[in-house]
């Protein structure tokens, strides 16, 4: 059982309770913070637009906290077609990235999100705004970029906008940063056109995570190839 409340005061915070243990597991996952046994939450700068983005929530919960706990198989290929016209008809230019764009290279994996980074943020939310979930973060130079978004669009739909430009200055991999943007390559996918990462710095950040089934089908991908 899923529940959801708005609280509006200094701030706007959406609530999420629910009494199952594995979707309790994944709400710190998605930046709610929990505040009783069963009381997660996230909080936002209040804003106008606050309440009506707080009814997509509470709509979509139950099937994003689902499948945020693999309990169910996103219909990812359909969404990111759906995606890519929404982005293309807004002329965003974005770098697909995470387990989707692996995805679409071929490997055997099911994204459980879709993540982009993409430097015109304003853009972004004028395209996706009829399907935010939660109103944009702007970081205030507290995370890796400038802005971060969910949106909700029969899967989670996250993005980055306007990436630090230090990403690469790190003892850690970026897949973001300005190197993955300088090397991004095509990719063809069901007639279109997506850039991603290269695949390389893709590999180092799945084995600096330790997401050793992830790597291993990376690896048999590049084996297919090589046949």
């Amino acid at each position: 059982m899923v529940a959801t409340e708005l609280r509006r005061g200094q701030d706007d915070a959406f609530v999420v309770r629910t009494d199952e243990l594995d979707l309790q597991a994944v709400l710190p996952r998605l930046a709610y913070s929990q505040e009783t046994d069963e009381e997660f939450v996230r909080r936002f700068p209040s804003s106008e637009s606050a309440p009506a983005i707080y009814e997509r929530f509470a709509d979509a919960a139950p099937a994003l906290l689902a499948q945020a706990a693999a309990h169910v198989r996103p219909s990812w290929e359909d969404r990111l077609v759906v995606l890519h016209g929404l982005l293309a008809t807004a002329r965003v230019e974005w770098l697909l990235g995470g387990s989707t764009a692996l995805a679409v290279r071929g490997v055997e994996i099911v994204p459980r999100d879709i993540d982009f980074t993409v430097e015109d943020h304003e853009a972004t939310v004028r395209a996706l705004d009829h399907l935010l979930v939660e109103p944009p973060l702007e970081s205030h130079g507290q995370w890796i970029a400038d802005w971060f978004g969910r949106a909700w669009l029969g899967m989670r739909i996250e993005w980055a906008a306007g990436t630090r430009p230090d990403l690469d200055d790190h003892e850690w991999t970026s897949d973001i940063g300005p190197e993955a943007v300088r090397r991004a390559e095509t990719i063809e996918w069901r007639g279109l056109e997506f850039r991603v990462p290269p695949l390389d710095l893709q590999m180092a950040v799945t084995r600096e995570r330790g997401l050793h089934d992830r790597v291993a089908a990376i690896e048999a991908l590049g084996r297919r190839r090589s046949r």
